[in-house]
């Protein structure tokens, strides 16, 4: 590589903030060797002396040269894929305006391709609620000179011989006359495009709010540092929980990033799961453990920097009623295994007292799963299993969330009050579905909504956030409570009248019709929300049952907002929709969504739901 050549590509750089890999040089060369003759100059020199006397005029050609245009209509069809069978229909669900953002769009098509695939998905959406969402997609590039031509939306007709002859009839124009060979973007898709020039090294970006962010094959031209700051500095314009899509090329260290994978170069933005105001003093903690390590991980854990302080720690319970009241704790963790008195017998010896919250904090052998669900259904509020890592942000996240969620809601443990139903006359059908919802402090809450369940109800399929060992044990004890079958949900199977079925861990479930059956779908599909099995997910794919189908749904107790969204949905296409109250959530979030959302038909209190959830299959009594 000559001198000249180094001086020029010191000067792009300088222009463009944009570092040529030493591999691609030899690609720049040629490239430079057209430009040269375009200007009738006869040597690299010549050129590097012309940029330094005309950088502002040469400049933008300059970007031209060493940026890449090689793009096509719909490239790498499996992030459309995704786009379109997990993005988009959960975003138009919402109703609310949707903004794509293609960061890297050269000529246009990637921003085109994102405006056609919204339109194909509001195609598809049921209801007038989703046809009202407004699209916008934003492209930009640091090249003005493609930027102009994406603007235009004109492109060689052989651009588009690759797609399906339908996306063509219905949103390009085929050129004629001056235009032959040509063809146009029409202007149901033109119109909801804009484009800028943006030089993603050159923040602030000054854009907003945009729930899906294409920034593929650009971040392998920049550094690994100026990878790091675009991604820092994308943040702010992407909305919590977003989609960003990199090249297939492409990756992100989720370790050091915002950032968590989701498929093959799709990934979302992470954001904190706000429980509501919490009151700015501390949460005082009382930790109850054998392992010394494990409770000096804890008291590192929760800092006072993050609102927490350990008040106290034992390394058995035995002690902890004298320690409850001398340190007046707002939470605490409790280990299962402990020499004396096992996390077992601490809560079985609580029933019906007034006691702060109780966190499970263990790691249990598959052999002990039920020893863990027994603990929840003692009255435990939640149970984390141990990390590997103390220093796993996501797992720093979770603790502190569900700790903080914890004490905003003291109460009393276990001795629940059981719903009995005095009569029931169901009116029969096959065609009828109720749908359970819960995360933290669900278990016990499932558990007496199953058990008060008439014989003859509708099948129930149920989405309770539990790791996925839990997933069999708690059906088999839903199942000994209730004494009816409970099954755990598995591909194909058809959901009979007084069964139950709880959504497998670790994957995700659905519900269709098949040939009038009521059909259960387990797949290995994305998490939503951060959660696998989702209740959205669930709820969303009954919402599309059609309104022969009655469904009656109920959102439960639990952190976060799962099961708002799909709670809407079902409202909307007719079902008979319910939200906990906050006088008996034990953890008033996911209802909380849901209500403001204007979800739930009704807001009940936990002795009142199942009266709500057989109202639509003629409950009398």
């Amino acid at each position: 590589m000559t001198d000249a050549v180094s001086q020029i590509l010191s000067q792009v750089q300088a222009a463009t903030g944009i570092e040529i890999r030493t591999d691609r040089r030899p690609v720049l060369e040629t490239k430079l060797w057209r430009r040269l003759r375009a200007l009738k100059l006869g040597s690299f020199d010549d050129y590097a002396h012309y940029l330094r006397t005309h950088l502002e005029r040469e400049s933008q050609q300059v970007v031209s040269l060493v940026t890449t245009h090689v793009t096509s209509f719909f490239r790498d069809p499996d992030q459309f894929d995704f786009l379109l069978d997990h993005v988009l229909p959960e975003l138009l669900s919402r109703g609310d305006p949707i903004r794509l953002w293609s960061a890297a769009c050269s000529t246009g098509e990637e921003a085109y391709s994102l405006a056609m695939a919204a339109l194909e998905s509001l195609r598809q959406c049921p209801g007038d609620g989703s046809r009202r969402a407004r699209i916008e997609v934003l492209g930009t590039d640091v090249d003005a000179i493609s930027v102009a031509r994406a603007r235009n939306g004109v492109y060689p007709r052989k651009a588009i011989e690759h797609l399906n002859p339908e996306i063509v009839c219905r949103y390009f124009d085929i050129g004629e006359g001056d235009l032959e060979g040509m063809v146009r973007i029409r202007n149901e898709v033109h119109e909801l495009c804009s484009f800028e020039v943006l030089n993603l090294l050159e923040p602030p970006y000054r854009i907003h709010e945009t729930d899906v962010v294409f920034l593929r094959n650009v971040l392998i031209y920049f550094s690994e540092e100026e990878t790091l700051r675009v991604l820092q500095e994308l943040q702010p314009s992407l909305k919590p929980n977003g989609h960003l899509f990199v090249g297939s090329a492409e990756g992100l260290d989720e370790g050091s990033s915002s950032y968590r994978r989701l498929a093959h170069s799709v990934y979302q933005r992470t954001a904190p799961v706000v429980c509501g105001p919490i009151d700015s003093t501390a949460v005082r903690v009382l930790t109850f453990d054998d392992s010394r390590v494990v409770r000096a991980a804890l008291r590192g854990a929760l800092r006072r920097e993050d609102g927490f302080v350990v008040v106290g720690e034992a390394e058995d319970a035995l002690e902890a009623g004298r320690l409850v009241e001398a340190l007046r704790p707002d939470v605490i963790t409790l280990d299962i295994h402990m020499p004396r008195q096992s996390g077992i017998e601490y809560l079985m010896s609580l029933q019906g007292k007034s006691h702060p919250p109780v966190v499970m904090l263990s790691t249990v052998d598959r052999e002990d799963v039920d020893g863990a669900l027994k603990c929840l259904e003692l009255g435990a509020l939640e149970y984390l299993e141990k990390p590997e890592r103390w220093d796993d942000p996501l797992f720093l996240e979770l603790l502190r969330n569900t700790l903080r969620c914890a004490a905003s809601r003291p109460r009393r443990i276990g001795s629940p009050s059981r719903m009995v139903l005095e009569s029931s006359h169901l009116t029969a059908g096959q065609r009828d579905l109720i749908l359970l919802g819960a995360s933290t402090g669900g278990v016990e809450a499932v558990r007496n909504l199953v058990r008060a369940l008439p014989e003859d109800s509708p099948p129930v399929v149920v989405v309770q956030h539990l790791l996925a060992p839990f997933t069999p044990g708690f059906a088999a004890r839903l199942s000994a409570a209730s004494g009816r079958p409970v099954h755990v949900s598995a591909h194909g199977l058809s959901a009979e009248r007084g069964s139950v079925y709880v959504a497998a861990g670790g994957r995700q479930t659905g519900v269709s019709a098949r040939q009038g059956r009521l059909v259960l779908d387990v797949a290995d599909a994305p998490q939503v929300n951060r959660h696998r099995p989702s209740v959205d997910y669930l709820f969303e794919s009954a919402a599309r049952l059609g309104p022969t189908w009655r469904i009656s749904a109920a959102l439960l107790t639990g952190m976060g907002c799962d099961g708002a969204r799909g709670l809407r949905s079902l409202r909307c296409a007719g079902a008979h929709t319910i939200a906990e109250s906050e006088e008996t959530a034990v953890v008033f979030g996911m209802p909380r969504e849901a209500i403001a959302l204007g979800a739930a038909r009704q807001i009940l209190p936990l002795n009142r739901v199942l009266h709500g959830l057989l109202e639509p299959f003629g409950t009398g009594g």
